[in-house]
């Protein structure tokens, strides 16, 4: 249910009380001010009423989003039946809270809005608290794109941590998310880098530049090749490593068993043996 649906009784006798006032007697018109009042209302906290609502009965997940899901998600596979309606409810209420701005396109389709949606959620599974706010603005451009931060680099993905924005390529991002494996998954980076910044007092993992040698064992990708891919002058390792654990947890285990234990104990789950 809408906030919307609330709102059609209180049009209903508004429109009531305005036809009285014009063909029977204008005293019916202080009857409206009530209906245009909660009217009013229901317009500025409709987000947080629908939120609410959300809460307490959370709408199924698009099918359609579910299948995407199944065909092109191991982690979601991996998970048990609880865990797969736990992730579900999330990307519901997750997609809810993002504020969308596209660039240089009219609309956002629902697969991703669904997949952000996903990503937030699967890093914050383990938890009970699984916004990443104030990180909810999310900015869409088709391709590569400069920015205020980094005028002169044509990047695929930016978190810009003063405004709380999350900025995408579409283009890299729906390949990261179709083939995380050949193409780099800059949604979840961004998101993972948006769950470091939000929890800054965590106890994570140190890390140095040795660690790269291990991200390309796993991964197969050295550092300057998937620097280069994301297109900016520097990219943080630690958001790398998560993306990683997440993506190709049996073979990050493997090559880094010590490191992987860490991020289980920070994320709270298990990728590998979910």
């Amino acid at each position: 249910m809408s906030w919307k649906w609330l709102a059609i009784p209180l049009v209903i006798l508004a429109l009531v009380f305005l036809y009285l006032t014009w063909e029977v007697d204008e005293k019916y018109a202080l009857y409206i001010i009530p209906s245009v009042v909660a009217l009013v209302i229901l317009f500025v906290f409709g987000p947080q009423i629908d939120w609410w609502l959300a809460r307490r009965k959370t709408p199924e997940l698009d099918p359609k989003i579910r299948h995407l899901l199944t065909q092109r998600s191991p982690y979601y596979n991996n998970l048990s039946a609880e865990q797969k309606q736990r992730l579900r409810d999330r990307i519901v209420l997750v997609s809810m809270a993002l504020d969308f701005k596209p660039q240089a396109m009219e609309t956002v389709p629902d697969d991703v809005i669904a997949i952000l949606g996903f990503y937030a959620a699967q890093i914050t599974l383990g938890f009970e608290q699984f916004l990443l706010t104030p990180f909810e603005n999310i900015v869409l451009y088709p391709g590569p794109f400069p920015s205020p931060q980094f005028p002169e680099h044509w990047h695929a993905s930016e978190t810009f941590e003063e405004d709380g924005v999350l900025l995408f390529s579409l283009d890299h991002l729906m390949k990261g998310f179709l083939n995380p494996l050949q193409y780099y998954p800059v949604g979840l980076h961004e998101m993972a880098q948006a769950f470091l910044l939000k929890y800054p007092e965590k106890d994570y993992p140190v890390l140095d530049e040795a660690t790269w040698e291990d991200i390309r064992k796993i991964s197969g990708i050295g550092k300057e090749k998937l620097t280069k891919y994301m297109g900016l002058p520097r990219l943080p390792i630690l958001p790398v490593c998560i993306v990683y654990f997440f993506t190709i947890p049996q073979r990050f285990k493997a090559v880094s068993p010590g490191l992987y234990t860490s991020l289980v104990q920070l994320f709270q789950q298990d990728p590998a043996h979910a």
